[in-house]
């Protein structure tokens, strides 16, 4: 593994160890819009999409977190499926079993080396975590290894919106704070899945892809309701701990030059895709 690669990976470890759940909680309860139709969640989002089977299936959830997706599934579907989680982070997983109880099948292990044996699953389901994942195209083999032939590969991911008024105050903010010295090397860039031509490219070795579809979020707050919500982004976290209440100050007396502070609007887009495995992938 390159140094970046360490570095990023320790870093979400790190990350996801002290703040478990933090994606669900940020994310379960914001509306999303998708060709005209609106969902109660991306959660929502992806699990409308796995067909209702007529017979027990198999299903893995990839950075399964905290077990929100899994449980999400399980209500939509029944308990007459087998689901299995796979994380690398101990803190997610031990919440993900307080979530999901004794039956819940969870395993600490990196996305790309899963330890399942080949054609397992019928899907693969990940939820706002591919784009982030060192050696990707190394996690896609993996997926397409795992999943039954012509199983499917549904996922979020998190793709790029124009910068709201609000998000440029916290991003100048946030641009002057110093990284935390352990950290210094983390990088989330190079990671193709943030736009539908990547989506594409990096899938076409081992999935004939379906569909790519564009998700649509609003973020309507006050501004301590945004600082709470920037807050919670990886980027606070890489700042030096001796910064972070010059940031939350320094945010609030530069949001006051935006129109209409009471209730700041920020966009957020994420794209979904379904993929089919390839016979030839195994």
């Amino acid at each position: 593994m390159s140094r970046s690669a360490c570095a990023l990976e320790t870093f979400l470890n790190h990350y996801h160890d002290e703040f478990p759940g933090g994606t669900s909680e940020s994310l379960a309860n914001i509306p999303v819009l998708c060709e005209g139709l609106g969902y109660r969640s991306s959660y929502d989002f992806l699990v409308s999409n796995v067909l209702e089977p007529k017979k027990s299936i198999n299903i893995l959830d990839i950075a399964c977190g905290d077990g929100f997706l899994l449980k999400t599934l399980e209500e939509s579907l029944g308990l007459n499926h087998i689901y299995a989680g796979v994380d690398f982070s101990a803190g997610e997983l031990k919440r993900a079993a307080q979530r999901l109880g004794s039956d819940a099948k969870l395993v600490r292990a990196r996305a790309q080396d899963l330890p399942y044996s080949s054609d397992q699953f019928d899907y693969v389901l990940s939820h706002l975590a591919l784009m982030l994942m060192p050696d990707v195209e190394r996690v896609v083999e993996e997926i397409a290894r795992v999943l039954k032939p012509n199983g499917k590969l549904l996922a979020v991911v998190g793709g790029r919106a124009p910068v709201s008024p609000v998000q440029q105050v916290f991003l100048d903010v946030i641009s002057d704070a110093p990284r935390d010295r352990k950290f210094q090397n983390v990088s989330f860039a190079g990671n193709p899945l943030r736009d539908a031509q990547g989506i594409q490219k990096l899938l076409s070795h081992s999935f004939e892809v379906e569909c790519v579809k564009r998700l649509d979020l609003t973020i309507s707050r006050n501004p301590i309701g945004m600082w709470d919500w920037f807050s919670q982004m990886y980027d606070v976290a890489l700042v030096d701990v001796t910064a972070k209440n010059d940031l939350k100050k320094t945010f609030f007396e530069e949001v006051e030059s935006l129109e209409s502070i009471e209730n700041l609007a920020h966009g957020i887009v994420f794209y979904y895709f379904s993929a089919k495995a390839l016979e030839s992938s195994t």
